[in-house]
């Protein structure tokens, strides 16, 4: 008898040690996590969470700012923890990249563009950053951040003898560029086109055909 007494609360323990154990592996589904960008998110085991995993840090003290509700994802810009203006929303069930992302940041301005699936145009808005004004509409092409310059099409889908636009973000100067003749042998023009130089002098592009996607071609725009 004094044996079995003996083995009964080491049986105990060892029951409520595994309890224990199980109980700290537990995922906390409710569990609420900040990102760098202090974006709104939560970890769950459910699918239907929207998280935004773009970068939402911008110059000067701005940011971007994801939340969601019952209903819809919505993006806000802020400037430290005062609210700007609502910048985009959408569904719940949407994906983020419709709701939109940063594509280039500047001083005073950003790039805020928009995808819609593979081959279509990215919808571009160019915002000052103070007021969160829309100064300029059009579809994306490219960006040279370090030089201050974005390049974008008005339309967003060009035909043969129209023009693109490369501004520059620092004196708001615009100059217009015909697309390459050649670029429009195929569809998706705009995602074929990258800005490689910017300089005193001029631009360069370098692109590729439809026809033959593995040639990068580079045109050189003087002003």
């Amino acid at each position: 008898m004094k044996r079995t007494l003996f083995l009964y609360p080491i049986v105990l323990l060892s029951s409520c040690s595994t309890d224990t154990k199980d109980n700290n592996n537990k995922p906390d589904i409710n569990l609420e996590v900040i990102n760098k960008a202090e974006a709104d998110s939560m970890e769950n085991e459910e699918e239907d969470i929207p998280t935004y995993r773009y970068d939402t840090l911008l110059k000067s003290g701005y940011k971007l700012r994801f939340k969601f509700n019952d209903s819809a994802q919505l993006l806000i810009l802020m400037h430290k923890d005062s609210l700007i203006r609502e910048l985009s929303s959408v569904e719940r069930s949407e994906l983020p990249k419709t709701l939109g992302y940063k594509a280039a940041d500047f001083d005073n301005y950003f790039a805020f563009v928009k995808s819609f699936g593979s081959g279509n145009p990215h919808v571009l808005q160019i915002i000052k950053k103070e007021t969160g004004e829309v100064i300029r509409n059009g579809a994306w092409i490219d960006a040279n951040e370090k030089k201050g310059y974005i390049l974008y099409s008005p339309k967003p889908i060009p035909q043969p003898g129209d023009s693109m636009v490369l501004i520059n973000m620092n004196s708001m100067v615009e100059k217009k560029y015909e697309f390459p003749s050649d670029i429009f042998d195929g569809p998706e023009v705009l995602n074929r086109i990258k800005l490689k130089n910017v300089d005193s002098d001029g631009l360069s592009l370098e692109y590729f055909l439809e026809s033959k996607p593995q040639n990068l071609i580079v045109k050189r725009y003087n002003y």
